[in-house]
């Protein structure tokens, strides 16, 4: 018997990382002190990969409860955090990084019954400082903070 959530998440994390990187290559890669745009999703991809097989080795070597996977009391957190994706990309695009960054966090949280409207509020503010200060500040992603278009 395995453990076949470590097992299937390693799967996909493996793929997703090895997609990623694959997608990647076709940019320019450039150095740390001097990054192209295929730099980050290298590394993201990378360690996706690594992730990935940690947890398919958890998965294959941990005893686990050999059962099917249920997605009957989850289908409401899969539609939320889609259409939170959704609304980022479409924000993104239309509204810049703040707007679309806190749609994502706010609609994706609305995925659990157990989030209050306060521990939304808190976990975007949570989420979005630390976001900003990463991509914009340090990073100095070309994603403006505000965009209205």
């Amino acid at each position: 018997m395995r453990n076949e959530k470590d097992l299937y998440a390693g799967l996909l994390s493996i793929g997703i990382g090895a997609a990623t990187i694959a997608e990647s290559l076709s940019y320019k890669v450039g150095r740390l002190a001097n990054m192209g745009p295929g730099y980050f999703p290298i590394m993201i991809g990378v360690g996706l990969v690594i992730l990935g097989s940690i947890m398919l080795v958890h998965g294959i070597a941990s005893p686990g409860q050999t059962s099917k996977m249920k997605w009957k009391g989850n289908l409401r957190a899969v539609v939320a955090i889609m259409f939170g994706l959704l609304a980022f990309a479409f924000l993104g695009k239309y509204g810049g990084f703040i707007p679309a960054t806190t749609a994502l966090i706010v609609i994706s949280a609305l995925g659990d019954p157990n989030n209050s409207p306060k521990m939304i509020f808190f976990l975007s503010i949570g989420v979005l400082v630390p976001a900003i200060i990463i991509f914009n500040l340090i990073i100095r992603m070309p994603f403006p903070l505000f965009q209205w278009s």
